[in-house]
């Protein structure tokens, strides 16, 4: 018989036999080897404390052999457990996924027998309401808050908890909501004020028409702040939460473009630039059949008025957006708020390394650079009287900070400060014609900048409550704002891939200026643009766009080379480009005014005049300092969709 062929981890029949070898050898003395009567002796004795020191050769192997045995068993368990872990996640998940299935089939089955009874009281609107609200209490209670809904009759409920009552009273069976009240309690003494109702209200308006999300944000906020009076029974919310009012509306006051009021979650604060311009938002435009003749005129019109076209009618998706809030998922009309200047957040408290601590936190992530980021992270971390310029600067100590204040994490577990190095466009044609102008402008704007410095994403932050000052929070809406500034800038050039501001430029309109801009972005102080051969070879002109710390702009324009300036196309004044920055917060509106002159006499009167010819006659067309946010209906354009409609 021929031996089974060996496993491959099986060891060789000479590791094991020098192995036992060296086993017998270590059981025998050295002095008994040739001593056959000290050998005899010893085995006697070895004999006679079997049974207490196990130390024969026979116990050696054997121990051996169930040694490998115990080990095999042990490796076969193991690979067993660790199955066995994996089986138990998967029917955990399985679990969790009936759990919330079979919760979701009660909640539909207790809906549709609620609306079969509302039906034929003819309630159906409010029943979904006080439905949802009590779907959202229910899903929102914890613990340490208790949470109780009441429902005095079939068009009011009221949600009771110990540091506040929510009173909704709906209008009629249509679930309109008439009125709504927050009233605050602690220690017997209640508050309420008309701000927050307002609020409130209009949170629940929106829950009513379908989006239940800004609502539940409210609520979870107001459980939050019951469960920190749990925790912190020595503290009075009521009084902090007064003495934060005070504190911001003052530090607003201070600052450009801020203001406050109170909210639902604690206080609101809204940044809002009233020289932003946004460009005209169009519905999309109606797609007809063109013939032969219409084609080929379309065909000819040149490639930048087909790429603009196509643009405005919101064909073209921003395929290479990269997770901004500024994109569109279809049509140039969903702008970002930002685009208008306007940016809205809020400050509640939160429970933060075991303290009591702010929570300011916007509906949309504030995107900074690497310094700006920094900046605002010792502001909202030091003490005021510790950026006092006599004090030192401990290097060690900011960068402490700044690492602590980058990486905290939310109480639901979320990182909200992550990393943002790249912008989420760099292309542009924005279409510039006044109605009141002979000067028609595409500008093609190109950013020559790929990445943002050092450049964060921040969704929240927190502010100690040891730090919350006054002068802390003024200092904390200077950095904000002034970064909220300067991204609104950038994309009042950037918003969409097709801006038009005035009436839209023909495809055919030869007398149309077409400037190929390139952008240089230092943020966040100052924008750069070359407006390349704009005026000729060799005669680049640079724009420059410095946002000043108190969210002024200075404009400057200038020759990139003074021995290439053309004294026959003087570039615009001083005092005019001051008036021009003081009046209007919009890059397109601004390089087309810096511009305007000097490309009209590039030209020539008669192009001016031709221009103008073709600008005369806009009747219907909204001017550019109208209502930019009223859509702009071209004129004939419905005209010739109705003749194609007859057809």
């Amino acid at each position: 018989m021929t031996a089974p062929a060996a496993g491959k981890n099986s060891p060789h029949l000479h590791s094991v036999a020098s192995s036992l070898r060296s086993c017998l050898d270590g059981m025998l003395p050295d002095n008994l080897r040739n001593d056959s009567a000290g050998f005899a002796q010893h085995l006697a004795q070895q004999q006679a404390r079997l049974q207490t020191e196990k130390n024969s050769w026979r116990f050696g192997l054997n121990y051996l052999f169930e040694t490998l045995k115990q080990h095999k068993d042990w490796y076969a368990r193991n690979q067993q457990f660790v199955q066995l872990r994996k089986d138990v996640r998967r029917f955990e998940a399985h679990v969790a996924t009936v759990r919330t299935l079979l919760a979701e089939s009660v909640s539909k089955l207790d809906l549709e027998a609620g609306l079969r009874g509302a039906e034929l009281e003819g309630r159906v609107g409010a029943y979904k309401v006080m439905f949802e609200v009590t779907k959202i209490v229910s899903e929102l209670s914890r613990p340490l808050v208790k949470l109780q809904i009441l429902k005095p009759n079939e068009s009011s409920l009221s949600v009771y908890c110990d540091t506040f009552v929510l009173d909704i009273a709906l209008a009629g069976g249509e679930g309109a909501v008439e009125s709504a009240s927050l009233t605050t309690v602690e220690k017997d003494q209640s508050s309420q004020f008309p701000d927050r109702d307002e609020d409130l209200l209009a949170s629940l308006k929106l829950l009513a028409s379908g989006d239940s999300a800004n609502f539940t944000e409210k609520l979870n906020r107001l459980i939050n702040r019951a469960e920190l009076a749990v925790k912190f029974p020595a503290m009075s919310f009521e009084q902090l939460e007064l003495e934060l009012y005070t504190k911001v509306t003052e530090a607003c006051s201070q600052q450009k473009y801020w203001t406050a009021k109170r909210a639902v979650e604690g206080v609101r604060i809204m940044f809002n630039d009233p020289y932003a311009c946004v460009p005209v938002v169009e519905p999309p435009r109606k797609r007809v059949k063109l013939d032969d003749t219409q084609a080929s005129a379309a065909a000819t019109g040149g490639a930048t008025g087909a790429a603009d076209v196509a643009a405005i009618d919101g064909t073209s998706g921003p395929g290479d957006d990269r997770d901004d809030k500024t994109s569109s998922p279809a049509h140039t009309d969903a702008l970002s708020p930002l685009a208008n200047g306007e940016w809205t957040g809020s400050i509640s408290f939160i429970e933060w390394r075991g303290e009591v601590a702010l929570h300011m936190i916007g509906e949309t992530p504030l995107v900074m650079a690497g310094q700006q980021a920094r900046k605002l992270a010792l502001v909202a971390m030091h003490k005021h009287t510790d950026l006092a310029a006599t004090a030192p600067k401990d290097v060690h100590e900011d960068e402490k900070l700044f690492n602590e204040f980058v990486s905290w994490t939310a109480p639901d577990g979320k990182k909200p400060i992550l990393p943002r190095l790249h912008f989420a466009r760099d292309r542009s044609m924005c279409s510039v014609f006044p109605s009141r102008s002979a000067l028609a402008m595409r500008q093609e704007y190109t950013l020559t900048t790929k990445e943002i410095s050092g450049g964060l994403k921040l969704h929240s932050f927190p502010i100690p409550l040891s730090n919350a000052s006054m002068e802390t929070l003024a200092n904390v809406f200077q950095v904000c704002g002034r970064s909220l500034f300067f991204h609104a800038l950038v994309l009042s050039a950037f918003c969409s891939r097709s801006n038009t501001f005035g009436q839209r430029i023909p495809a055919d309109n030869e007398e149309a200026v077409h400037a190929r801009i390139k952008v240089d972005v230092a943020a966040p102080e100052r924008i750069t643009m070359n407006t390349g051969d704009l005026l000729g070879p060799g005669k680049q002109v640079l724009i420059e766009v410095n946002a000043k710390p108190d969210c002024s702009l200075e404009l400057n324009v200038k020759y990139q080379s003074e021995a290439n300036a053309n004294p026959s196309l003087p570039l615009e004044n001083a005092a005019t480009l001051h008036k021009l920055a003081e009046a209007c917060h919009s890059i397109p509106l601004l390089t087309y005014y810096a511009l305007k002159r000097t490309v009209q006499a590039k030209n020539g009167p008669s192009a001016a005049g031709a221009a103008g010819a073709n600008g005369e006659d806009c009747n219907g067309i909204a001017a550019l300092d109208g209502d930019l946010s009223v859509s702009m209906k071209m004129e004939g354009e419905g005209m010739l969709l109705d003749e194609m409609d007859m057809f």
